[in-house]
């Protein structure tokens, strides 16, 4: 028989069970408002196919349920291949949840992660009303409401199957910052938009590393300040990617494959705005396309910046302002396939666009004359049989053009 005692201490017993029972019935409903699955599988998943009215297979749904002040955030798991027929949109942080930062609202993050992207994909199949797979709600004038938002192990795609054109895959311009990887967007034609779209205002920040975009007219378009791209690869894109505004702009191993033969790898556009930008190493299966294409500097700014390393490079008439194109250990070195000689003039000049230091030898030439990065017109002393060519210089004959020369890169 049990004392009064020992009876007292069961009875303990039995209410702490009770109460730890209640404490983890009630984590678990926290942690479902943070933590959300879509599947198809309705036995499995809070959204899918299965949801009232989504035409997103459940994923914008559970977007806009994490995204309350009630639930501040949270995670959404993508468990198999869900399919849909609109856009998926990041909507606006409502202002109550923010916490004030400098001139940022930022307080939330919204992470979507998968098994990776080709276990994990939304497929948009005949769009109806839109014609690109994500995009998210422009903050708010001079009050920036955002979130930090994830993106892991995903994959988008446009059903190859659907007749309809499509435009851009995902559209991130209105994000303030996030990290983007392991992620896989495909297009339908190489003809058609950009694959990603970095975020496009000032002082935020965007890390993409291990993502892959195919078939779109350019892979990755970068504005916005502190983006990153880190082993990052475009496919069966008209351009690898298109640099067009920011600040601290790096590139790390980026690799093309299929890219237009006339058209950069990464492509500088410096026509509006100053550019700051670091590349790393750029490769390409295609031994025609430059690493990386200057196609216009922009004129008014003295901050702009471009420096590369192992990359061959190519500069329209118009390159950044003196001083601000720096290319080091690019190219491959030896032999180069020459220009065609030129004729006598100015006109005719011809400007070393291989991304190295060449060393031209020739013969028979008359009034040689070599053009450096600064503009200036350099008449030599005398006719060498060897004349040092540095990247983006240029060299002319006023009197005589060579019966013969070559071109070896150092």
């Amino acid at each position: 028989m049990m004392t009064t005692s020992e009876m007292a201490a069961l009875s303990n017993a039995r209410r702490a069970h009770t109460d730890l029972e209640q404490i983890a019935t009630q984590m678990s409903q926290i942690a479902r408002k943070w933590f959300v699955v879509v599947s198809n599988d309705e036995t499995i998943g809070d959204y899918g196919p299965f949801t009232a009215g989504t035409t997103t297979g459940g994923i914008q749904e559970a977007i806009n349920a994490l995204l309350t002040s009630a639930h501040a955030g949270g995670t959404i798991y993508i468990k198999g291949i869900i399919n849909g027929t609109t856009k998926i949109t990041i909507p606006q942080v409502p202002e109550p949840t923010m916490m004030w930062l400098s001139e940022y609202d930022l307080l939330m993050s919204l992470r979507i992660i998968g098994d990776g992207p080709m276990c994990s994909q939304y497929i948009l199949s005949n769009p109806t009303g839109s014609t690109v797979l994500m995009d998210a709600v422009a903050p708010a004038e001079n009050n920036y409401s955002a979130i930090y938002l994830i993106i892991d192990g995903v994959g988008f795609a446009f059903d190859t199957e659907t007749t309809s054109t499509h435009g851009d895959g995902l559209d991130l311009a209105n994000v303030l910052c996030g990290d983007i990887r392991n992620v896989c967007v495909w297009g339908k034609t190489a003809t058609s938009g950009f694959g990603l779209i970095t975020p496009s205002h000032t002082k935020e920040q965007m890390i993409i590393s291990n993502c892959l975009v195919s078939d779109f007219t350019i892979g990755y378009r970068v504005r916005g300040d502190w983006v990153t791209l880190d082993r990052c690869e475009a496919y069966n894109c008209y351009i690898g990617a298109r640099v067009q505004d920011g600040y601290g702009i790096t590139f790390r191993d980026f690799h093309t494959i299929s890219v237009a033969a006339d058209c950069g790898s990464i492509e500088i556009d410096a026509t509006y705005f100053p550019i700051n930008c670091k590349i790393y190493g750029v490769h390409s299966e295609n031994p025609n396309v430059a690493s990386v294409a200057i196609i216009k500097g922009y004129s008014g700014a003295s901050n702009g910046m471009v420096y590369a390393e192992q990359v061959r490079s190519s500069m329209s008439s118009i390159p950044l302002s003196t001083g601000q194109v720096y290319i080091k250990d690019s190219g491959v070195k030896g032999a180069k396939t020459p220009p065609t000689i030129p004729e006598t003039g100015l006109v005719n000049a011809v400007t070393n666009s291989f991304g190295e230091t060449c060393a031209i030898n020739m013969t028979g030439q008359a009034g040689t004359h070599v053009i450096d990065i600064y503009g200036t017109d350099i008449t030599l002393t005398a006719e060498n049989s060897t004349v040092i060519l540095n990247h983006g210089e240029k060299i002319y004959f006023a009197t005589t053009k060579p019966s013969a020369w070559s071109w070896r890169a150092l």
